[in-house]
């Protein structure tokens, strides 16, 4: 996969072959990501409450053989590509997994109310940047080959509740009418989720401090 993003993505958006580095790593032992972004950066405030320091890991994986990782969301940027798009790819010779990482509040998993309009909740938006990965990647005929060929194809939404959750420690009134309309739209979108992805990819979460099993 590194050789083919290094080289086949690369020419396919007209860049000197290997012009791109992936920065890849392998890692034979247990080991965590996070969403290299701090807590306070203007396209994820944190309100005050949360101004204690967060440690941002929020991925926490379990492995027993080497497994590669690349910084998939860095390299794509490196293009200009447009759109959304997943954090990380982790692989190795059977698996491959496409990774969302976010530190959020449980109740923003779901669909919601911000500014009077109802939002989607990450659930759906990390699946969706995942997709939206593979689209990018899976132009590349030879990048779709190779994944087509894991008997593993996983994407995964990481997330780690933020410290003093809003909606674990205060008590919040919320109209019942609204209550029953998002409880219909949670079982709405579990079903959802649980519907095959793009190239034969399943959907999963993993809420941090639990370990994501390789």
């Amino acid at each position: 996969m590194d050789n083919l993003l290094l080289n086949d993505f690369t020419i396919e958006h007209r860049k000197q072959k290997g012009a791109v580095p992936t920065n890849s790593i392998v890692k034979s032992t247990n080991f965590y990501l996070n969403d290299d972004k701090p807590c306070d950066d203007e396209n994820n405030p944190c309100p005050l409450f949360f101004k204690n320091p967060c440690k941002r890991d929020t991925f926490k994986v379990k492995v027993d053989t080497p497994v590669t990782i690349i910084n998939i969301e860095s390299f794509i940027n490196s293009f200009k590509i447009k759109g959304s798009r997943c954090d990380y790819i982790l692989y190795d010779a059977s698996k491959i997994v496409l990774a969302d990482l976010t530190c959020t509040m449980d109740y923003y998993l779901y669909p919601h109310t911000r500014d009077g309009e109802m939002v989607q909740g990450k659930r759906i938006k990390a699946r969706d940047q995942i997709e939206h990965t593979l689209e990018i990647l899976c132009a590349v005929k030879s990048i779709r080959d190779y994944i087509s060929k894991k008997r593993q194809k996983v994407g995964v939404l990481a997330y780690k509740v933020k410290d003093g959750d809003l909606f674990q420690n205060v008590p919040i009134q919320i109209d019942r009418t609204l209550a029953i309309w998002l409880n219909m739209e949670k079982e709405i979108e579990m079903r959802n989720i649980s519907f095959p992805m793009l190239y034969g990819f399943k959907f999963e979460m993993v809420k941090y401090p639990n370990e994501y099993i390789w």
